[in-house]
Protein backbone atom coordinates (compact mmCIF):
# COMPACT_ATOMS: atom_id res chain seq x y z
CA UNK A 1 0.00 0.00 0.00
CA UNK A 2 1.37 3.39 -0.98
CA UNK A 3 1.65 6.34 1.41
CA UNK A 4 -1.26 8.08 -0.30
CA UNK A 5 -3.41 4.97 0.01
CA UNK A 6 -2.51 4.65 3.69
CA UNK A 7 -3.44 8.29 4.28
CA UNK A 8 -6.74 7.86 2.44
CA UNK A 9 -7.52 4.73 4.48
CA UNK A 10 -6.70 6.55 7.73
CA UNK A 11 -9.02 9.41 6.79
CA UNK A 12 -11.80 6.99 5.84
CA UNK A 13 -11.43 5.07 9.13
CA UNK A 14 -11.45 8.32 11.10
CA UNK A 15 -14.65 9.48 9.39
CA UNK A 16 -16.33 6.13 9.96
CA UNK A 17 -15.41 6.23 13.65
CA UNK A 18 -16.67 9.80 13.95
CA UNK A 19 -20.00 8.86 12.38
CA UNK A 20 -20.38 5.79 14.60
CA UNK A 21 -19.68 7.80 17.75
CA UNK A 22 -22.12 10.53 16.72
CA UNK A 23 -24.81 7.98 15.96
CA UNK A 24 -24.34 6.04 19.21
CA UNK A 25 -24.17 9.17 21.36
CA UNK A 26 -27.22 10.64 19.66
CA UNK A 27 -29.35 7.55 20.21
CA UNK A 28 -28.18 6.91 23.78
CA UNK A 29 -28.76 10.49 24.89
CA UNK A 30 -32.37 10.57 23.78
CA UNK A 31 -33.78 8.37 26.57
CA UNK A 32 -32.38 10.31 29.56
CA UNK A 33 -33.24 13.55 27.80
CA UNK A 34 -36.86 12.44 27.41
CA UNK A 35 -36.88 11.64 31.14
CA UNK A 36 -35.63 15.16 31.95
CA UNK A 37 -38.31 16.81 29.82
CA UNK A 38 -41.00 14.54 31.22
CA UNK A 39 -39.96 15.21 34.81
CA UNK A 40 -39.85 18.97 34.23
CA UNK A 41 -43.36 18.84 32.77
CA UNK A 42 -44.60 16.86 35.76
CA UNK A 43 -43.06 19.37 38.17
CA UNK A 44 -44.85 22.19 36.38
CA UNK A 45 -48.20 20.39 36.72
CA UNK A 46 -47.60 19.59 40.40
CA UNK A 47 -46.63 23.19 41.10
CA UNK A 48 -49.89 24.35 39.56
CA UNK A 49 -51.98 21.87 41.53
CA UNK A 50 -50.28 22.48 44.88
CA UNK A 51 -50.00 26.23 44.49
CA UNK A 52 -46.23 26.00 44.92
CA UNK A 53 -45.34 28.22 42.02
CA UNK A 54 -42.81 30.90 42.82
CA UNK A 55 -40.79 33.28 40.71
CA UNK A 56 -37.61 31.31 41.38
CA UNK A 57 -39.31 27.98 40.72
CA UNK A 58 -40.76 29.15 37.43
CA UNK A 59 -37.39 30.45 36.26
CA UNK A 60 -35.63 27.26 37.32
CA UNK A 61 -38.09 25.03 35.49
CA UNK A 62 -37.87 27.27 32.43
CA UNK A 63 -34.08 26.87 32.41
CA UNK A 64 -34.37 23.08 32.71
CA UNK A 65 -36.86 22.89 29.84
CA UNK A 66 -34.86 25.31 27.69
CA UNK A 67 -31.60 23.37 28.19
CA UNK A 68 -33.26 20.02 27.53
CA UNK A 69 -34.98 21.30 24.38
CA UNK A 70 -31.69 22.69 23.11
CA UNK A 71 -30.00 19.33 23.74
CA UNK A 72 -32.85 17.62 21.92
CA UNK A 73 -32.32 19.84 18.86
CA UNK A 74 -28.57 19.23 18.92
CA UNK A 75 -29.07 15.47 19.10
CA UNK A 76 -31.53 15.57 16.21
CA UNK A 77 -29.03 17.55 14.13
CA UNK A 78 -26.28 15.04 14.96
CA UNK A 79 -28.45 12.09 13.94
CA UNK A 80 -29.45 13.84 10.72
CA UNK A 81 -25.80 14.55 9.95
CA UNK A 82 -24.92 10.90 10.52
CA UNK A 83 -27.74 9.81 8.22
CA UNK A 84 -26.63 12.22 5.49
CA UNK A 85 -22.96 11.19 5.77
CA UNK A 86 -24.03 7.59 5.37
CA UNK A 87 -25.76 8.54 2.11
CA UNK A 88 -29.23 7.66 3.40
CA UNK A 89 -30.78 11.08 2.88
CA UNK A 90 -33.45 12.66 5.06
CA UNK A 91 -36.81 10.86 5.20
CA UNK A 92 -39.75 13.15 4.48
CA UNK A 93 -43.37 12.52 5.48
CA UNK A 94 -45.33 14.81 3.20
CA UNK A 95 -48.83 16.01 4.01
CA UNK A 96 -50.94 19.15 3.57
CA UNK A 97 -49.78 21.84 6.00
CA UNK A 98 -49.91 25.57 6.58
CA UNK A 99 -46.60 27.42 6.65
CA UNK A 100 -48.04 30.17 8.84
CA UNK A 101 -48.96 27.61 11.51
CA UNK A 102 -45.57 25.91 11.26
CA UNK A 103 -43.72 29.20 11.72
CA UNK A 104 -46.01 30.29 14.54
CA UNK A 105 -45.34 27.02 16.40
CA UNK A 106 -41.57 27.46 15.95
CA UNK A 107 -41.77 31.03 17.27
CA UNK A 108 -43.87 30.00 20.28
CA UNK A 109 -41.39 27.23 21.11
CA UNK A 110 -38.50 29.73 20.94
CA UNK A 111 -40.18 32.30 23.16
CA UNK A 112 -41.42 29.74 25.70
CA UNK A 113 -37.83 28.55 26.13
CA UNK A 114 -36.53 32.16 26.13
CA UNK A 115 -39.24 34.33 27.71
CA UNK A 116 -37.10 37.44 27.33
CA UNK A 117 -36.75 36.91 23.58
CA UNK A 118 -39.28 38.52 21.23
CA UNK A 119 -40.09 37.05 17.81
CA UNK A 120 -42.16 39.39 15.64
CA UNK A 121 -44.36 37.67 13.05
CA UNK A 122 -45.42 39.01 9.65
CA UNK A 123 -47.47 36.62 7.50
CA UNK A 124 -48.96 37.41 4.10
CA UNK A 125 -51.12 35.48 1.64
CA UNK A 126 -52.02 31.80 1.65
CA UNK A 127 -49.65 29.57 3.62
CA UNK A 128 -51.03 26.23 2.36
CA UNK A 129 -48.77 23.63 0.79
CA UNK A 130 -47.51 20.06 0.98
CA UNK A 131 -44.39 19.53 3.08
CA UNK A 132 -43.00 17.57 6.00
CA UNK A 133 -44.28 19.96 8.68
CA UNK A 134 -41.92 18.67 11.40
CA UNK A 135 -38.92 19.11 9.14
CA UNK A 136 -39.93 22.61 8.07
CA UNK A 137 -40.44 23.55 11.72
CA UNK A 138 -36.92 22.21 12.35
CA UNK A 139 -35.66 24.59 9.65
CA UNK A 140 -37.42 27.59 11.16
CA UNK A 141 -36.41 26.68 14.72
CA UNK A 142 -32.77 26.39 13.69
CA UNK A 143 -32.90 29.76 11.95
CA UNK A 144 -34.55 31.44 14.93
CA UNK A 145 -31.98 29.86 17.24
CA UNK A 146 -29.18 31.10 15.01
CA UNK A 147 -30.69 34.60 14.98
CA UNK A 148 -30.98 34.65 18.79
CA UNK A 149 -27.45 33.33 19.18
CA UNK A 150 -25.86 35.95 16.93
CA UNK A 151 -28.32 38.81 17.28
CA UNK A 152 -27.96 41.89 19.43
CA UNK A 153 -29.15 41.07 22.97
CA UNK A 154 -32.55 42.55 23.69
CA UNK A 155 -33.46 43.12 20.05
CA UNK A 156 -36.35 41.13 18.52
CA UNK A 157 -36.03 38.52 15.79
CA UNK A 158 -38.29 39.12 12.78
CA UNK A 159 -39.95 36.11 11.12
CA UNK A 160 -41.93 36.68 7.94
CA UNK A 161 -43.70 34.52 5.33
CA UNK A 162 -44.94 35.81 2.01
CA UNK A 163 -45.76 34.38 -1.43
CA UNK A 164 -43.66 35.09 -4.52
CA UNK A 165 -44.86 35.76 -8.06
CA UNK A 166 -43.46 32.40 -9.25
CA UNK A 167 -45.67 30.47 -6.80
CA UNK A 168 -43.03 29.74 -4.18
CA UNK A 169 -43.22 30.82 -0.56
CA UNK A 170 -40.50 32.85 1.14
CA UNK A 171 -39.53 32.49 4.81
CA UNK A 172 -37.26 35.21 6.15
CA UNK A 173 -35.59 35.34 9.57
CA UNK A 174 -33.87 38.63 10.41
CA UNK A 175 -31.78 39.73 13.35
CA UNK A 176 -29.83 42.85 14.24
CA UNK A 177 -26.18 42.66 15.23
CA UNK A 178 -22.69 42.56 13.81
CA UNK A 179 -22.75 41.70 10.09
CA UNK A 180 -21.30 38.44 8.86
CA UNK A 181 -18.01 38.85 7.01
CA UNK A 182 -18.56 38.52 3.27
CA UNK A 183 -15.91 35.82 2.95
CA UNK A 184 -17.77 33.66 5.49
CA UNK A 185 -21.19 33.72 3.82
CA UNK A 186 -20.43 31.06 1.14
CA UNK A 187 -19.41 28.64 3.93
CA UNK A 188 -22.29 29.20 6.37
CA UNK A 189 -24.17 26.08 5.32
CA UNK A 190 -21.22 23.70 5.62
CA UNK A 191 -21.17 21.14 8.43
CA UNK A 192 -19.39 22.09 11.65
CA UNK A 193 -19.02 25.74 10.71
CA UNK A 194 -19.29 27.77 13.91
CA UNK A 195 -19.75 31.51 14.14
CA UNK A 196 -17.16 33.45 16.08
CA UNK A 197 -19.57 36.04 17.43
CA UNK A 198 -21.14 36.01 20.85
CA UNK A 199 -20.05 34.31 24.07
CA UNK A 200 -18.76 30.77 23.70
CA UNK A 201 -21.50 29.26 25.86
CA UNK A 202 -24.09 30.41 23.30
CA UNK A 203 -22.40 28.83 20.30
CA UNK A 204 -23.71 25.64 18.74
CA UNK A 205 -21.82 22.69 17.31
CA UNK A 206 -22.02 24.05 13.78
CA UNK A 207 -24.70 21.80 12.29
CA UNK A 208 -27.82 23.96 12.52
CA UNK A 209 -27.44 25.81 9.22
CA UNK A 210 -26.12 22.70 7.47
CA UNK A 211 -29.31 20.85 8.45
CA UNK A 212 -31.39 23.85 7.32
CA UNK A 213 -29.82 23.64 3.86
CA UNK A 214 -30.25 19.87 3.61
CA UNK A 215 -33.92 19.86 4.65
CA UNK A 216 -34.67 22.77 2.32
CA UNK A 217 -32.96 21.03 -0.60
CA UNK A 218 -34.88 17.79 0.14
CA UNK A 219 -38.09 19.81 -0.32
CA UNK A 220 -36.87 21.21 -3.64
CA UNK A 221 -36.16 24.64 -2.15
CA UNK A 222 -33.15 26.85 -1.53
CA UNK A 223 -31.71 29.01 1.24
CA UNK A 224 -29.42 32.02 1.21
CA UNK A 225 -28.02 34.59 3.63
CA UNK A 226 -27.59 38.35 3.32
CA UNK A 227 -25.80 40.43 5.91
CA UNK A 228 -25.17 44.17 6.17
CA UNK A 229 -24.98 46.76 8.93
CA UNK A 230 -28.80 46.88 8.69
CA UNK A 231 -29.09 43.27 9.83
CA UNK A 232 -28.68 39.64 8.80
CA UNK A 233 -31.41 37.84 6.86
CA UNK A 234 -31.72 34.13 6.11
CA UNK A 235 -34.24 33.45 3.36
CA UNK A 236 -35.74 30.04 2.58
CA UNK A 237 -37.62 29.60 -0.70
CA UNK A 238 -40.04 26.67 -0.84
CA UNK A 239 -42.25 25.33 -3.62
CA UNK A 240 -45.87 24.86 -2.59
CA UNK A 241 -45.40 21.12 -3.01
CA UNK A 242 -42.17 19.48 -1.87
CA UNK A 243 -40.02 18.47 -4.83
CA UNK A 244 -42.14 20.37 -7.34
Amino acid sequence: MTLQEEQAEAIRSSLELQEQVIGIVGHDLRNPLAAILGSAGLLEKLADVDGLRSSLGVRTLARIVHSAQRMERLIRDLLDYTRLRAGKGLPLFLAPANLHDICRDAAEEATSANPEQRVRLDFEGDGAGIWDADRIQQVVSNLIGNAVQHGRPGDPVDLSVHPLADGRLSIEVRNQGDPIAGRSIPHLFEAFRRGNRGPSERRGIGLGLYIVAQITAAHGGSVEARSTTDGTVFQVLLPRRAGA
